[in-house]
C-alpha cells in the first residue's frame, strides 16, 4: 500500500478537461478567436520492473514478481517483463512480446523503473552502456539480489553512473519509495 502511494502523479502531456478560464479569455482575445486553455493532465508513474533470468536468487526471492502483482492490484500501471543479463531487450513475462528499452525513451518522465538483478553479466560493454543511458532517466533504481555486504564489482558499475541501489527485499523497497 505505501509503494502504491509513493507512485506519484507526473505532468502529462495530454491536458485535463478542467478548462482554466482566465488564460482562456485571454488567450482568445490575444488570438481575436477562441483558445480553450486547460489544466494540465496528470497520470499516474508507471511501474517498469524488469528481473534478470541470469540471476541465481530468482529461484527463491519473489519479490519482483510479488511487487509487480501487488501494484497492479491496487490500480498502478505496471510492465513486468525478463531480461537476460542485460535490460536493453527484454521479453514481457507473459512471453507475449520481446520490447527494446529504448522505445520507452519517449516516456520515461512518467516511469519508475526497477532492475531487479546480481549485475553478473553487466561487465559487458553493451550492458554497460545501457546504464550510461539509463542514467539519463529521471527515477531508476537498481535492485540487487544480493545481500549488500556480498555487493562487488557488479553492483559498483551501476552506482558509478549515478543509479540508486538498493537490496531486493521488502525494506530495500520501502527505502526506494523514500529516496
Amino acid at each position: 500500500d505505501h509503494l502504491a502511494d509513493a507512485m506519484g502523479y507526473f505532468q502529462s502531456q495530454r491536458p485535463s478537461r478542467l478548462l482554466v478560464v482566465d488564460r482562456t479569455l485571454r488567450a482568445s482575445l490575444e488570438q481575436s478567436y477562441p483558445v480553450l486553455q486547460f489544466v494540465p493532465g496528470r497520470e499516474v508513474c508507471h511501474l517498469v520492473v524488469l528481473e534478470d533470468t541470469t540471476a541465481d536468487a530468482r529461484a527463491w526471492n519473489t519479490v519482483p514478481r510479488e511487487l509487480a502483482a501487488g501494484l497492479a492490484d491496487r490500480g498502478v500501471p505496471v510492465t513486468y517483463g525478463l531480461f537476460d543479463g542485460s535490460p536493453a531487450r527484454f521479453l514481457l513475462a507473459d512471453g507475449s512480446t520481446v520490447c527494446e528499452l529504448a522505445d520507452w525513451d519517449d516516456v520515461r518522465q512518467g516511469l519508475l523503473l526497477l532492475l531487479f538483478s546480481e549485475g553478473k553479466r553487466l561487465v559487458r560493454r553493451a550492458a554497460a552502456r545501457v546504464l550510461d543511458d539509463l542514467a539519463l532517466w529521471p527515477r531508476v533504481a537498481w535492485m540487487d539480489f544480493r545481500e549488500p555486504q556480498f555487493w562487488g564489482a557488479c553492483a559498483a558499475l551501476p552506482a558509478a553512473r549515478g543509479l540508486l541501489t538498493f537490496p531486493a527485499t521488502p525494506q530495500g523497497l520501502l527505502d526506494m519509495s523514500r529516496a
